[in-house]
């Protein structure tokens, strides 16, 4: 079953595999040294994480480009 992520630890994770230079593994880690209260979450999901933010802000910013200024 999948876990649901809050917006703290997605933003915790997206914040962690920027430092990490986009290094699932190494993202891994700090995450995991830095939030050891917290389960680690698999590599996988640090990309999932930044696709899903990267797309999401891709659609808005053609949709902001598509609308004329008055």
């Amino acid at each position: 079953m999948q876990k649901l992520l809050r917006n703290a630890e997605m933003t915790s994770m997206h914040y962690i595999y920027g430092l990490a230079d986009r290094n699932a593994l190494e993202a891994r880690r700090l995450y995991t040294e830095r939030f050891s209260d917290r389960i680690a979450p698999d590599r996988k999901t640090f990309e999932w994480i930044h696709r899903r933010l990267y797309k999401k802000d891709e659609v808005e910013n053609h949709e902001d480009q598509g609308q004329q200024e008055r």
